[in-house]
């Protein structure tokens, strides 16, 4: 229930109580992956401070769950963020060697290419 809660609160905008929600339900469940993801995602879109944080808890995210592909599409996008598109190539790809099919990480692979692409054409 109480996860419930906290993704209701960021679903609805209501971004402090969801930080909250989620911090409690880390506390509580240390080893929860999920928590963590989606702890990260809320966290992205803060300030410089809580985008630092947002990295942090994909890295342990994808300690703790190394196998389960949605940690990896939230380490993608961190990276994506912070510009590293090498790194979110590699994580985007681990998506797709975990879930095939997944269309957000071939989507977030289409949109590397064309910015490569477009960077490249620009020398």
């Amino acid at each position: 229930v109480q996860f419930k809660l906290a993704y209701l609160d960021d679903i609805q905008g209501n971004r402090e109580k969801a930080i909250d929600g989620y911090m409690d339900l880390r506390k509580k469940y240390p080893d929860w992956a999920l928590v963590l993801v989606n702890l990260s995602d809320l966290q992205s879109r803060g300030n410089p401070s809580e985008k630092r944080m947002a990295m942090s808890l994909a890295m342990e995210a994808r300690m703790q769950a190394p196998r389960w592909w949605p940690v990896h599409l939230c380490m993608g996008n961190r990276h994506l963020e912070h510009g590293d598109l090498g790194k979110a190539t590699e994580a985007f790809e681990s998506v797709l060697k975990l879930a095939a099919d997944n269309s957000e990480a071939k989507k977030r692979l289409t949109q590397i290419s064309k910015q490569i692409t477009n960077a490249s054409n620009c020398d």
